[in-house]
Parts: C-alpha cells; sequence; structure tokens
C-alpha cells in the first residue's frame, strides 16, 4: 500500500509538471500571438500543447496487412503497468527485463510498422530509434562517466530516449511539409513514386477569423505559427501579405520580445499570488531535525524526523546553523548530539562525512550563499519552514524585485558557473522539484511555477538563434541598417547558435542524468510538510 501510495504521489507530481509546463508555454506563446495580431502579421494557427493524432489511414497502401494496433497497444501497456509493479515489489530482475523489452523490442517492433505505412526501408526507420540510443548513452557518459550506473538506471533511461526516437519517426511526414500550408501538422510521404499526404490533426480544433485554434495531444507547451516567418534564399519572404518579414523590424523586435516579456509578467504574478494568499515562505532556521536520508550519519546515530539539537559537545546549540557550522569542516570527527524527543533527552555520537561533490555554503539564517565547496555532512534536513502572511502591498513589492533577483542569478550562471550550477536543472530537475513542491503543498507549486516562468522568459532572451533573443538580434541590427541581413550571415549565425544551444541542453541534461545517479539509493525516511 505504501509502495502503490508514492506511485500515486508520482503521478499526481507528473500531471502538475505537465500542467506547469503547458500554461507556462501557452502564455509565452500568448504574448507571440497578441502581438503579431497588433503589428498586422496573420497568424495561421495557435495551439495549446504539440503533436496530434495520424487521421489518415495508410493501411489501405500496403501490400500485406500489419497485426492491429489495438494489440500492440495492450502489449505495451501490459509490459509497462508489469514493470511498475514489479518495481513496487522490489523485483529489481524483473523489473529490468521489463524495461530492456520497453527500451529496445517494442521502439524497433513499432519503428518497423511505422517504416512499412510511410513506406520506409529499415535504415530510415531505424535511424531514430538507433540515434536516440546514442544520445541517451552520451549523455550517461557525461553525466556519470559510468560511474555508480545500474542496468536498471540504463534501461530506463534509453526507454526515454527510444520513445523520444519514436516521437520524431512518428512526426517525420511533417518535415515534408511546405511555408504555404496553412496550419501544422500537415506533411506527405511517397509511395509508390507519388506524393500523398498525411495529416495531423488536434484532438479538439475550430477556424476562428482564419486563425486555427488547436488543442493538442502532448502537454508540452504550444506553439503561435505567424505567416511567412522563414527567410528564403530569393528574400520572397517580404512580400507575403500580413507576414512575419513583410512588418518593419521594429515590429518584428517587438513581436519576438512578447513572449519573454509574457513569461516575466506571468512569474510576476504568480508570486504576487503566492505572496498575497500564502504569504512568503522561509526556511526554518529552528535546531530541529527534518528529512533523515537513510543509511547516514544522522541515520546510524539514531536521530530522527523532529528531533530538537541542544547541545553538540556540550556548546549550546540555538539554530540550525550552528549545527552545520559545527560538523561541515570536521569530517569522520565523533561529535557528542544532545537532542530531545518528545520531552526526553538522549545523547547520540554522529560521525560526519565528506559530501561526495561540492554544495552550496549556507549563512547563518540558512540562506544560500554564493560559496561551494565540499563539505562535512550528516544526512539531515532542517524542519521545513513556513509561509508568513503579506499584506498585499508588501506582497506586490516582492513580486516586483523577483524578476530582477532572477536576472542577477541568471547572470552569475555565465560569470561564476561553478557557483550555479547545482541551480541548474533539465526536465528531470524540474520534474524532480515539482515532485518536492506538490509534496509541500499548493502554494510551493505556485512559487515553482512563478520562478520558472521568469527563468524562461530570461532564457528566451540569450542571443542564441533559433531562441527568441538570437531573432531580436537579427532584428534589432536591421533597425539600424535599414535592409535585411544576408542569409549567408544568418545562417552561419544560427548554426551557431543552434550548436550553442545543443551544448547547453547537452550539459544540463548530464547534470540531471548525474545527480539522478548519484541520488538513486537515497532514501528519505522521514517526510515533513510545511506549515501555512
Amino acid at each position: 500500500m505504501e509502495n502503490l501510495k508514492e506511485l500515486l504521489g508520482y503521478a499526481q507530481s507528473t500531471a502538475y509538471f505537465l500542467l506547469v509546463i503547458t500554461v507556462l508555454v501557452f502564455v509565452h506563446e500568448l504574448g507571440h500571438y497578441w502581438f503579431a495580431k497588433m503589428f498586422g502579421m496573420k497568424v495561421d494557427a495557435f495551439a495549446v500543447m504539440m503533436g496530434g493524432l495520424r487521421q489518415k489511414g495508410l493501411e489501405i497502401h500496403l501490400k500485406k496487412p500489419l497485426i492491429s494496433s489495438k494489440i500492440v497497444s495492450a502489449l505495451y501497456m501490459a509490459s509497462f503497468f508489469a514493470m511498475i509493479l514489479s518495481a513496487m515489489a522490489k523485483q529489481t530482475v524483473i523489473q529490468t527485463v521489463l524495461l530492456a523489452t520497453l527500451a529496445f523490442i517494442f521502439p524497433f517492433w513499432i519503428a518497423t510498422r511505422i517504416g512499412a505505412l510511410y513506406r520506409y526501408d529499415l535504415v530510415k526507420s531505424y535511424k531514430p530509434i538507433l540515434f536516440s540510443y546514442i544520445g541517451g548513452i552520451v549523455l550517461i557518459f557525461l553525466g556519470t562517466r559510468f560511474q555508480n550506473v545500474s542496468p536498471t538506471f540504463v534501461a530506463a533511461l534509453l526507454f526515454g530516449s527510444s520513445t523520444i526516437g519514436l516521437l520524431f519517426l512518428y512526426y517525420k511526414p511533417c518535415g515534408a511539409s511546405t511555408e504555404e500550408s496553412e496550419s501544422m501538422g500537415f506533411g506527405s510521404v511517397d509511395i509508390d513514386g507519388e506524393a500523398t499526404e498525411v495529416r495531423y490533426r488536434p484532438l479538439w480544433w475550430k477556424e476562428h477569423k482564419g486563425t486555427e485554434f488547436s488543442m493538442l495531444l502532448l502537454p508540452l507547451g504550444g506553439f503561435a505559427k505567424i505567416r511567412g516567418m522563414h527567410p528564403k534564399e530569393d528574400g520572397s519572404e517580404v512580400n507575403i501579405e500580413h507576414g512575419f518579414y513583410s512588418k518593419s523590424a521594429f515590429a518584428r523586435f517587438m513581436v519576438l520580445f512578447a513572449g519573454p516579456l509574457f513569461s516575466i509578467l506571468l512569474g510576476m504574478v504568480l508570486f504576487f499570488a503566492t505572496f498575497a494568499i500564502y504569504g512568503e515562505y522561509k526556511p526554518s532556521s529552528l535546531p530541529i531535525v527534518g528529512n533523515v536520508v537513510e543509511g547516514k550519519a544522522a541515520d546510524i546515530a539514531g536521530l530522527q524526523q523532529n528531533d530538537k539539537i541542544i547541545s553538540i559537545d556540550g556548546k549550546p546549540v540555538n539554530s540550525f546553523f550552528d549545527i552545520v557550522s559545527t560538523v561541515r569542516d570536521h569530517p569522520d570527527k565523533k561529535f557528542s548530539f544532545l537532542a530531545e524527543r518528545d520531552g526526553k533527552q538522549f545523547v547520540a555520537s554522529v560521525i560526519p562525512k565528506l559530501g561526495e561533490e561540492e554544495s552550496f555554503v549556507f549563512g547563518p539564517n540558512m540562506e544560500i550563499t554564493g560559496d561551494m565547496k565540499r563539505q562535512a555532512l550528516i544526512g539531515c534536513t532542517a524542519s521545513e519552514g513556513k509561509f508568513y502572511p503579506l499584506s498585499l502591498q508588501a506582497s506586490a513589492q516582492k513580486a516586483l524585485v523577483q524578476p530582477f533577483d532572477a536576472a542577477k542569478g541568471f547572470i552569475k550562471l555565465f560569470t561564476s558557473p561553478s557557483t550555479a550550477k547545482n541551480g541548474v536543472s533539465g526536465p528531470a530537475g524540474i520534474a524532480k522539484a515539482t515532485h518536492s513542491a506538490s509534496e509541500s503543498g499548493f502554494g510551493q507549486i505556485l512559487l515553482l511555477a512563478a520562478a520558472l516562468s521568469v527563468s524562461l522568459g530570461f532564457m528566451n532572451l540569450l542571443p542564441i538563434h533559433p531562441l527568441d533573443g538570437g531573432q531580436m538580434v537579427i532584428a534589432f541590427i536591421e533597425m539600424f541598417r535599414r535592409e535585411r541581413l544576408s542569409m549567408k550571415l544568418q545562417a552561419s549565425y544560427s548554426t551557431i547558435g543552434v550548436s550553442l544551444l545543443l551544448l547547453l541542453m547537452v550539459a544540463v541534461w548530464s547534470q540531471d542524468i548525474a545527480r539522478s545517479s548519484n541520488q538513486k539509493e537515497v532514501k528519505i525516511k522521514a517526510v515533513s510538510k510545511p506549515e501555512k
């Protein structure tokens, strides 16, 4: 029952994660949409979420029928749920075998079926899967150097990467769509020498004033497709009526800027709502034990959640920082903790161990400082903090300064990467943060969403093509040149930008994997929730 409760908790966290990401990207794209309409540009499509279902059946073109997709789906889901049950039952061998089946057997089987429908040969069908495996292995190496990596961990990661490969294969015909298509989700495949249309339609859609509004399949954001947004070799994009490049460089700059602007404004609104409804969240400074990591020094010494530390080696303890500052520079030293539990005092012998990697140095109020170093740790946290009420005026003032604080942190990411590295997270890190926030209450989820929205805004302002900031650089230069930059120069800038973006993604994802690998054996003996 406990395993089922934990599983349901992760399912709930996943739902929160997908909802948060979808809302944040929706608002970002809404900024592009509204400003495009304001400057007289035609928006062909606006969609919430991504992807779609293939609407046109291609089975009629097959020379021999395929096994029913219902059978394949049933076998896939049965294997998936069997894997979940084996994980709950702690049957590691069975779990690993099922993960390997999902990571290696099903992807090639499904890729063969999709390839048959699209008339691809085996090489073309399997290429996305093979590349996904290579990408997954590279990320594992960068994140772990193949140290402390279990077969289950590898199979799970390759299961995820092969799923991405299958999605690329499924939507590959969209790469054949043209700029003139009225919306995304159109493509074609070559069947017997003839181009056959393949259409991926949303779950729900309608036409309104020439714009297609869509609710799609994959809860991973959305898009606003502005007409004529792709530069052409002959420069004809400037002649597309109501097109993106038919407008002034200033108009294009503002439309591109609107997305990050809306993200930052949404973050401020969410910060204000959190402060006004819940108050300001502050970590606890009391010398009370919070979460205890199984197998670490505090657990071995017998400390438990909610134990109050009275003194260490006879020296009085007044705050949790007193505990941290006493032990962090003394690995392997035996300390005598006088603690209190349920009104009774007892002595615990605690021997802190040096952390495996650098971690943030905490200040007197348990705030994170700018320093990082390897420290002696005892494997427990302070008790959870709580929300302190704020007035509407104070909430507004704090919400206004949040983007400036985020900007400082964002700048530090590039000026002092060694200090900021543990604060950088990819999808896995954000998902874990969402899980932690969901356990602590809706106020923490709002805080996380606010911080992510502001981060999304600043990230898109980076002068890297194809991010909004990279395209804004081109528009800004053209505002003063009063003519378009050459396609050759734009192509070079785009190539450099895509390369930098890929390197950034690999760095962040590999760090996610490193954290997952290092923390896979960490178990919390007790989880506390903040007071409200």
